[in-house]
């Protein structure tokens, strides 16, 4: 009886390569990863008709080797408009404010964010900067004092009882809590956001995970909203392949 195998393959990977086509030769129905989600991708901007620039980190963190591999990518690109393709769990807070403000600079009209998963950290601070987050029912934006990291990661330790090897590279950065400083605080209230939901965004004992979907932080004041329609099912078309994958996708799409 065939078994459905899914296979993140690192670019450049003969060794992962080879392992699919032997996969393919066993009978097993694969699911590669990166072709799924640029599939999804070249599909969003094609509906949306606006350029996509990709932040997806699996085992990775936002640091400054992130910051500059997306300021090499828009470095010569003015935009009208742009999505970003939003997937980040953890890293330097301070660079999520300094990556708005660059990405920013580069877009004369609206900025939206589109998150098929979950976010934290500084995934969550770049969510509040855009113009507007865009999602479907099961997006979470979490607390800034709650660690995450991606699905592929956390279906690991699901499936196997260990945490992946990837892991302990960036376990301390994976399991730490956030603070906003007043200067940051002060930035988030200026762009209109009130205090209350910046309150409610620092994890406290009677929250549970359904305050911190979509759904509900846009009741808060958060300027998001759920997707419908086709625009949905792409948005989940893009989670399914993010929901897997442990590899880090920065890419510019028009």
């Amino acid at each position: 009886m065939k078994k459905d195998t899914c296979i993140a393959i690192p670019r450049g990977s003969k060794e992962a390569k080879e392992l699919m086509q032997s996969l393919k030769k066993s009978g097993q129905d694969v699911y590669d990863v990166e072709k799924e989600l640029y599939t999804a991708i070249d599909k969003m901007v094609s509906f949306r008709k606006q350029p996509l620039l990709t932040i997806a980190l699996g085992a990775s963190i936002l640091d400054k080797k992130q910051y500059k591999q997306i300021s090499a990518l828009i470095k010569a690109d003015t935009f009208d408009s742009l999505d970003v393709l939003l997937q980040v769990g953890a890293g330097d807070l301070d660079l999520a404010f300094d990556l708005m403000t660059l990405v920013r600079s580069k877009v004369s009209g609206k900025l939206t964010v589109i998150i098929p998963r979950t976010v934290s950290g500084p995934g969550s601070i770049i969510a509040l900067l855009a113009d507007e987050i865009v999602g479907i029912d099961s997006t979470g934006i979490m607390p800034l004092s709650i660690p995450s990291m991606s699905p592929g990661m956390l279906g690991w330790y699901l499936n196997s009882g260990e945490m992946h090897p990837l892991y302990s590279k960036n376990a301390r950065e994976f399991s730490r809590a956030y603070q906003i400083s007043e200067k940051q605080r002060r930035e988030l209230l200026a762009i209109g956001y009130t205090k209350e939901l910046l309150d409610h965004m620092m994890f406290q004992q009677n929250r549970v995970a359904r305050d911190f979907l979509i759904p509900s932080l846009a009741r808060r004041g958060m300027k998001a909203r759920v997707a419908s329609g086709k625009e949905s099912r792409l948005i989940e078309k893009l989670a399914e392949p993010l929901n897997y994958s442990m590899d880090d996708f920065v890419h510019l799409t028009r």
